[in-house]
């Protein structure tokens, strides 16, 4: 495997929430914790805010090496669907310098069982154990 820095991004209302996960060439998995750990969108409907967000999201794929995001998907139909802000959101990372992908719910699920790479360290705050395995999934897959 080849070195590399993913960041995972777990969505919720109008938060981009990280967690950096760096692999070695010996497929060992190590969180880089790092003081940037959500991105907020303020306003959604003013140009100027999104193009901060976007900013920031450039910005810290550069400050953090980060080579990929891989992102947690939401629910687009039904009664739980996510809010449209986060499809923005989403759309925001797409439009970035960086490669992104995505991950579903049940992959992580399946994921976390098979994996123990998938357990979050305890350097991984409560709040990011969603963006933790996405990034893991995704560096355990390359």
């Amino acid at each position: 495997m080849l070195a590399v820095i993913i960041c995972g991004v777990d969505i919720k209302a109008k938060d981009a929430i990280l967690a950096i996960v760096k692999s070695d060439t010996d497929d060992n998995i190590e969180h880089l914790n790092c003081t940037t750990k959500r991105i907020t969108l303020n306003d959604h409907e003013d140009v100027a805010s999104l193009h901060a967000f976007m900013k920031a999201i450039n910005a810290f794929a550069n400050e953090n090496r980060v080579e990929g995001f891989v992102i947690k998907t939401r629910q687009a139909t039904g009664q739980l669907a996510a809010g449209g802000i986060t499809f923005k959101i989403e759309t925001l990372f797409q439009l970035s310098n960086v490669e992104v992908s995505f991950v579903s719910p049940p992959t992580l699920s399946a994921f976390q069982k098979k994996s123990n790479v998938a357990t979050p360290p305890q350097s991984i705050k409560k709040f990011q154990a969603d963006a933790y395995r996405a990034a893991a999934w995704k560096v355990a897959k390359i």
